[in-house]
């Protein structure tokens, strides 16, 4: 089977490249899209042999001629199947097949609920491509209270590579660098800074936390975003240890550093650290909501609290800290979960599973 994958992104990350090595792996016959212009990505996958192809989109005024060059990869490629991820590459994806009248047109969904302008696209691709495959089943639901047929509706769960390891003598430098002292415990999470991600909710959880163990807690948060200036005012004003390491293309050492890793998120569809938290067998206090509900199993891997209330994580964070016996399980168990189920090579042979079904309905 011979697939184009179509991706908004033109930048390199470990994630998008293991991705499309992981299709290739199942034996599909892969090639490449970014909505945008050249980017690492391209000279990465030119360098795996892989065809990357880039469409130039520098605004909505180029939508219609990035179809038509679409289009024309499509004639000349003919691949079985396109698989465009997320709304927008959706719809351009779609319209380009339609006009080149070739390929199954899939939209590879990676939200729940959408928002404005995505709303618009989301409805337009549910519509316009032959097969939707959700990125669990929270957003599956969301796909069917949007009107979309079960018939044309699969939910493959988001998969990761896993994380390199990290030893022991990288930890502890990592502890130095840091100024955290040995007996303090480390709590962690790796995230876009987004109000949705609830790190605000840690914070207030964590000025409850510190007078109920017998040794300090340091919240250290990897990620950046929009919400990020708001965070470090509010991190100032409170008397949580709060460390803000930025953006890590690296996500590794910043879970395997941690001896609990939290995400309170207020909602999530299937959020991919996750996966990588469990990958580096580490136990997770997650808000039970959405997709965190399918990835965290709650006593085994980890535990699940209300989302939005820091009563409850900080009831959570203490109780786990102070268990370190519990900890070490669940750690042992998320990772046995990570290989059984979400895996960057478990999600690439279920797409394709999905596609070929979709061929052979055609």
């Amino acid at each position: 089977m011979k697939i184009l994958y179509v991706l908004e992104t033109n930048v390199k990350s470990r994630q998008a490249v293991a991705v499309l090595e992981a299709f290739a792996g199942e034996g599909a016959e892969i090639g490449f899209v970014s909505l945008l212009g050249r980017g690492d990505l391209h000279d990465a996958l030119d360098e795996a042999g892989m065809p990357a192809h880039a469409l130039g989109i520098e605004s909505k005024y180029d939508w219609p001629r990035a179809v038509r060059r679409l289009a024309a990869i499509i004639r000349s490629e003919k691949p079985d199947v396109i698989h465009c991820v997320e709304p927008v590459s959706a719809v351009i994806g779609a319209s380009a097949a339609g006009l080149a009248r070739h390929g199954l047109r899939v939209f590879h969904r990676q939200h729940s609920t959408a928002r404005w302008p995505q709303t618009f696209f989301a409805r337009a691709a549910n519509k316009s491509c032959e097969l939707l495959i959700a990125c669990s089943d929270f957003a599956g639901q969301a796909c069917l209270d949007e009107g979309v047929p079960p018939e044309k509706l699969t939910v493959v769960h988001n998969g990761v590579p896993a994380p390199r390891a990290v030893g022991a003598p990288e930890i502890a430098e990592l502890r130095r660098s840091l100024a955290i002292d040995d007996d303090s415990h480390i709590i962690s999470t790796v995230a876009r800074l987004r109000p949705e991600k609830g790190i605000q909710i840690a914070i207030d959880a964590l000025e409850t936390v510190q007078g109920r163990l017998d040794a300090g807690v340091v919240f250290v948060v990897a990620g950046s975003g929009p919400y990020e200036q708001e965070l470090h005012e509010l991190a100032a004003s409170s008397s949580a240890d709060v460390r803000f390491v930025g953006h890590q293309s690296d996500v590794a050492p910043w879970f395997s550093v941690a001896d609990l890793v939290v995400m309170p998120s207020l909602f999530d569809a299937a959020p991919l650290a996750s996966a990588e938290a469990m990958a580096c067998g580490k136990p997770i206090l997650a808000s039970a909501t959405g997709g965190l509900l399918e990835y965290v199993d709650d006593g085994t891997t980890g535990m699940l609290v209300p989302p939005g209330e820091a009563g409850a994580l900080a009831d959570g964070i203490a109780d786990l800290l102070g268990s370190p016996g519990t900890l070490e399980a669940y750690g042992r168990a998320a990772r046995e979960r990570f290989d059984a189920r979400f895996s960057v090579e478990r999600m690439a042979a279920g797409c394709i599973e999905a596609e070929r079904a979709a061929l052979a309905r055609r």
